[in-house]
């Protein structure tokens, strides 16, 4: 399709994207690898250069990402975009569960620009691909795994087993290879995926849309990752249908 003269890149939809990072390459390369001609991402980073250096996944470094997250929707709303996503699924899952109505208010208090969250996301992908019993395997520690776990039992999605990829052991999230990440879930899955009806990749920094329809056609059941499930969301929030093929059952699901 061409694109009309004078028409934006971003003529379909612009789908502003807020990362608790202050910048992740594999965030704009999947993106583009999911979304159809005519849709562009606006990535927004909430670490200044001035935070100080942070454990991974502090609960001050949660807390501040999810208080900046309505002046960065602000920056996003000027530009503009047609829906916001807040990406960072610990950030959410270390609150109280119900922390989303929360968050949609602050920013709806600063824009009407629809929210899509990571989480929420995450969990209505999983409904929608028929997952209730999943095994997660995500960069997470061991504590906010736990976190993770309870918050989505709240949705009837049980976390069968937990398995941790340790950046570290590649040098950091950013040079995880998909490979990297395809042996660790295949390991994940003969250890601990019995009586799991899917498979979920929550962290977002952590590549996995390039693996995710071989995974799934090797291990037999559906696979969601963050990064699909909120390109998913997006889309459908700014009513565009999905047209590509090899990126999941997600996206051959009825609902889109």
């Amino acid at each position: 399709m061409a694109v009309p003269s004078g028409a934006s890149y971003g003529w379909r939809a612009r789908i502003g994207f807020i990362q608790p990072s202050a910048g992740n390459p594999n965030h704009p390369h999947e993106f583009y690898l999911l979304a159809p001609e005519g849709v562009t991402i606006s990535l927004m980073g909430l670490r200044s250069l001035e935070d100080p250096p942070e454990e991974f996944l502090s609960q001050e470094s949660l807390d501040r990402a999810l208080r900046r997250l309505p002046a960065a929707a602000r920056v996003l709303a000027a530009q503009p975009v047609d829906v916001i996503v807040q990406a960072g699924v610990p950030h959410v899952t270390a609150q109280a569960y119900g922390i989303e109505e929360r968050l949609k208010a602050d920013v709806a208090a600063v824009t009407a620009i629809p929210l899509v969250i990571d989480v929420r996301a995450s969990i209505e992908a999983l409904q929608t691909l028929g997952v209730t019993k999943a095994l997660m395997v995500s960069p997470f520690t061991e504590g906010a795994s736990e976190q993770v776990a309870s918050y989505v039992g709240h949705d009837g999605i049980a976390i069968v087993g937990a398995h941790r990829v340790n950046p570290g052991a590649y040098g950091g999230l950013y040079t995880l290879s998909l490979e990297s990440v395809y042996r660790e879930v295949k390991t994940a899955y003969r250890r601990l995926g019995a009586g799991c009806d899917g498979v979920w990749l929550p962290g977002a920094a952590m590549p996995s849309v390039g693996i995710l329809d071989v995974l799934e056609g090797d291990l037999g059941v559906p696979v969601v990752s963050s990064k699909q499930a909120m390109v998913w969301a997006a889309l459908r929030t700014a009513g565009v249908s999905l047209v590509k093929a090899g990126y999941g059952r997600l996206w051959e699901s009825p609902r889109n």
